[in-house]
């Protein structure tokens, strides 16, 4: 739709009939403002990539199902709206997001958090990790103010780099029995004391 759109500020309307909203502002480097989001959208993985001055977005509807890479890179983005239930993907969701300090509740419609809050240094506490997530790979990686996390639940498969870089990190619950790689999930924890 708008894809590398690097002069756009601000949009005003998106047509009600759209369900697909891929790449639709992705390297909108320059965008300030977006619009409601129509309530029939689905698909909004890439929607907001990149969008470095982008420092508020509005309600997401509960339609939406795939929001990987979604805020990706939106490096002014401090507040972010309700996860809707359906959700499934958030990989790479808010990775990079270094102002964003807190998030709403994950719905338990979710399975994939593949990086989803990498690199999101004002992070201090993140809401319950979902029953049916499985991957959990570099979710957390490189959150150096996070000092605790939820528990893990069991069906968690991979958590390779997932607390990597965490210099804050003082106690992590136990690991289930589920998880099959763990490859320095833990690396650089200089803080870690420990593993209840």
């Amino acid at each position: 739709c708008f894809n590398g759109c690097t002069s756009l500020v601000q949009v005003s309307n998106i047509p009600d009939s759209i369900t697909n909203m891929w790449k639709c502002f992705n390297g909108c480097t320059k965008l300030e403002q977006v619009p409601n989001i129509p309530s029939s959208v689905t698909d909004m993985s890439f929607c907001f990539n990149g969008c470095t001055k982008l420092e508020q977005v509005p309600n997401i509807p509960n339609s939406v199902t795939n929001m990987r890479w979604c805020f990706n890179g939106c490096t002014k983005l401090e507040h972010v709206p309700n996860i809707p239930d359906n959700v499934t993907n958030m990989s790479f969701c808010f990775n990079g997001c270094t102002k964003l300090e807190h998030v709403p509740n994950i719905p338990n419609s979710v399975t994939n958090m593949y990086s989803c809050f990498t690199g999101c240094t004002k992070l201090e506490q993140v809401p319950n990790i979902p029953n049916g997530v499985t991957n959990m790979e570099s979710c957390f990686n490189g959150c150096t103010k996070l000092e605790r996390v939820p528990n893990i639940p069991d069906g968690v498969t991979n958590m390779s780099y997932c607390f990597k870089g965490c210099t804050k990190l003082e106690q992590v619950p136990n690991i289930p029995n589920s998880v099959t790689n763990m490859r320095y999930c833990f690396g650089g924890c200089t803080k870690l004391v420990q593993v209840t």
